[in-house]
């Protein structure tokens, strides 16, 4: 019975430090989705004024292919940077089921994980159910997605 007693107290104990593991690593990986818009909003900055600062007037090739590379460059980019992004939602998502998990065997009711999940699958009517960080991150790279498309294909066209 002792044995049972310890090897139950252990395995809450072992839960709880595995859900302050969960809950730090849910926090970073929210915090790593903005460190990767905030990155990708300047390098395509640093791109677009790269882009904007060779003169058109330049004949020959190098201005022609100038033109072509940076936009792929710029799509290239955004491209990668939007998989890190979608990454990062499937592994915060993840520690939200393992923290949800992991709150019910600690016996919290209504916790942290829980009410992130409920807000997360609550699905608002109207306009409001474009008003997320996701959507707002997907509006941004559709933009930089539009933008370089159009410039590689005016550099084509050209």
């Amino acid at each position: 019975m002792a044995e049972n007693r310890q090897t139950e107290c252990e395995f809450r104990e072992n839960c709880q430090k595995e859900y302050d593991i969960i809950a730090t690593s849910w926090r970073f990986f929210i915090s790593l989705r903005f460190i990767v818009i905030a990155f990708t909003v300047t390098l395509q900055s640093a791109l677009f004024t790269i882009y904007s600062r060779f003169p058109q007037e330049q004949a020959g090739g190098i201005s022609r292919f100038y033109y072509i590379f940076i936009p792929l460059l710029g799509i290239l980019t955004v491209l990668a940077t939007s998989i890190i992004e979608t990454r990062n939602i499937k592994h915060f998502q993840l520690f939200v089921r393992r923290g949800i998990e992991l709150e019910f065997h600690l016996g919290i009711q209504n916790g942290h994980f829980r009410r992130i999940y409920e807000l997360q699958s609550t699905v608002q009517r109207g306009i409001k159910r474009f008003q997320t960080h996701t959507w707002g991150i997907r509006i941004i790279y559709f933009s930089l997605y539009i933008i370089w498309i159009f410039l590689f294909l005016s550099a084509i066209a050209n």
